[in-house]
């Protein structure tokens, strides 16, 4: 066991991802144009026309004669946004998504479906992370808020470099407006958030070297399909993705100038897309 701080943070259950808010970043001119139009899914694609590994991968699978793929793949599931759990867990993923938050709160009625790239089969929860076949979501799809995707295929580099992860990560794909409540960008709500955020992460800063390693890349995806118990296992169970080769220290010191930044944004936005 490693000796890692108490950690208050809970982690996402793999089987139970499901809840009812989740943020996105974004970046300054998207928020602009968010700000304006009130627009919150308006993309299939980045600037580069990749709509990302999820919509590839779901691809490839329909080609093959999948069904669930086949339906899943369908612009109405690809219009959307990519979300995590909390700011500061998707700014530890190592990418530029953005100095710009935006809070989305989905509606009771919502679901979701769960998408593993190792596994061939689906399932879904409702909001309350109740099971529900996958069939019958699908016949509903409207109240699909979303796609929950683990992507365990491994990096030819490993995982035990400090922190290292490499393609190894998890994400949430929101679709279909009307399962959105509401959302809200740079509130005095989100700046509180985003300053309890920086706080959480403080205290991590002292730790160098890493007091704890992921061992292997298996060890990763262990970690993420089991309930999380030592503080370390639940901070590990909050992340969306671990960067590899990154000193520990610096790893959270980036996440917090993040999070200082986005702070600075007063738009106070906020918006209920179904009225």
């Amino acid at each position: 066991m490693c000796a890692f701080p108490a950690w208050p943070a809970l982690g996402v259950d793999p089987n139970a991802p499901a809840r009812r808010t989740l943020y996105s970043w974004t970046s300054t001119a998207q928020a602009e144009q968010l700000a304006a139009d009130k627009q919150l899914y308006t993309r299939t694609a980045d600037d580069l026309g990749r709509a990302g590994y999820l919509f590839e991968l779901l691809a490839q699978r329909a080609r093959g004669g999948d069904e669930v793929a086949r339906a899943l793949s369908h612009e109405e599931f690809r219009l959307g946004r990519f979300c995590w759990t909390s700011p500061w867990a998707s700014q530890l993923a190592g990418e530029d998504y953005g100095t710009e938050l935006i809070r989305i709160d989905l509606s009771r009625n919502s679901l979701f479906v769960l998408v593993d790239s190792e596994r061939e089969t689906y399932s879904a929860v409702d909001i309350d992370n109740r099971p529900v076949a996958v069939a019958e979501a699908l016949r509903q799809k409207e109240r699909v808020a979303g796609i929950f995707f683990t992507n365990a295929v491994a990096a030819q580099y490993g995982c035990n470099d400090t922190f290292a992860g490499g393609t190894l990560y998890r994400e949430f794909h929101l679709c279909h407006i009307a399962t959105v409540d509401s959302w809200s960008l740079a509130t005095e709500e989100l700046d509180a958030e985003l300053a309890a955020n920086i706080e959480l992460l403080r205290p991590l800063t002292a730790l160098e070297p890493s007091p704890c390693m992921v061992e292997s890349c298996d060890d990763l995806i262990r970690q993420w399909r089991r309930p999380a118990v030592e503080p370390f296992e639940r901070f590990v169970s909050c992340l969306m993705r671990v960067p590899y080769g990154v000193s520990f220290a610096d790893w959270i010191r980036r996440a917090i100038g993040q999070l200082e930044v986005a702070r600075r944004s007063r738009r106070n936005v906020r918006h209920r897309p179904n009225g």
